[in-house]
């Protein structure tokens, strides 16, 4: 098996607030190896985007490692945004933003090749964020993610802000263009439906920590993790018109001080899960969880 080409380990980031310090990453450890793609998911604000900023240099940890294992440095990492009317400068043309890491790192690069790489007509290169539609601006901040051909592709939720059909044409291009220059991807998002379809192992993150975490197919197909389990039966689906989710799990609030994170709002947490972390399983994936599924 081929070295991690991104190994976090143990990650802690902890940011000052009003009330003191607020945990948003509590021992985080993920992996992701050279040509995989690994889809980060959980409902918002349990610590997605900042495990992305941290693994870009955005944020900086307070405990725990993170380490890239690419020689080209920063150059190896590529980032797609949730919305690209604010990751696109408006004051420039797309054809700037598009060569702007290129002009950093001193390389040259054919912008107008690249535009027409991810489906867009060059003649726009000179056109300004305003004059795309969102589905053609998400498309440039692809062909800048990946001008210069990174090892690693981080996206952040980046179908969120499109309609339903432009949705696929972005999934599409990412996975398109992955097979093509083998680089990695790690897919951050809330919508298991398009985790399923691009990634090959899903994580499943929840108040900062990693609950559950296994091959895409076995965790769709048989979550073990309660919290996975209520994610999975919140996607519509034709094996269950007509039926309503699993109740009892409730609002997502704040960290217990022990005991499993997500026993607040499980239906099946007793006095065992609320005062003690619950152990690791490993088979047939990984569960953090007292009472696993299945």
């Amino acid at each position: 098996m081929s070295e991690p080409l991104l190994e976090v380990r143990s990650l802690v980031v902890e940011f000052e607030g009003p009330g003191g310090k607020f945990r948003a990453l509590d021992g985080v450890d993920l992996e992701i190896r050279p040509g995989e793609s690994v889809g980060l998911v959980g409902e918002s604000g349990c610590g997605k985007t900042t495990l992305a900023r941290v693994i870009l240099g955005l944020d900086r940890p307070s405990h725990g490692s993170v380490v890239f294992r690419s020689e080209r440095g920063s150059e190896g990492l590529g980032m797609v945004w949730q919305d690209p009317s604010a990751s696109l400068n408006p004051r420039w043309t797309i054809g700037r933003s598009v060569g702007e890491p290129a002009r950093i790192h001193r390389k040259k690069i054919d912008v107008d090749a690249l535009l027409t790489e991810v489906g867009l007509d060059p003649s726009l290169g000179c056109r300004y964020p305003h004059e795309l539609s969102g589905g053609q601006r998400q498309r440039a901040a692809i062909a800048r993610a990946l001008s210069l051909r990174p090892d690693l592709l981080l996206c952040d939720e980046p179908t969120a802000a499109l309609d339903l059909s432009i949705q696929s044409q972005i999934l599409n291009l990412i996975r398109e263009e992955q097979r093509r220059l083998g680089f990695s991807v790690l897919y951050i998002s809330h919508d298991l439906p398009t985790v399923r379809f691009l990634c090959d192992r899903i994580v499943v993150l929840y108040l900062g920590k990693v609950v559950e975490e296994g091959p895409a197919e076995e965790v769709y197909a048989a979550p073990r993790h309660p919290y996975a389990r209520m994610l999975l039966d919140s996607v519509p689906s034709l094996e269950r018109v007509g039926e309503l989710p699993i109740g009892g799990f409730g609002e997502a609030g704040s960290r217990p001080h022990r005991g499993c994170v997500f026993a607040p709002r499980c239906p099946w947490a007793d006095d065992r899960c609320r005062e003690v972390p619950p152990a690791p399983t490993r088979e047939p994936h990984r569960v953090d969880c007292w009472h696993p599924l299945g």
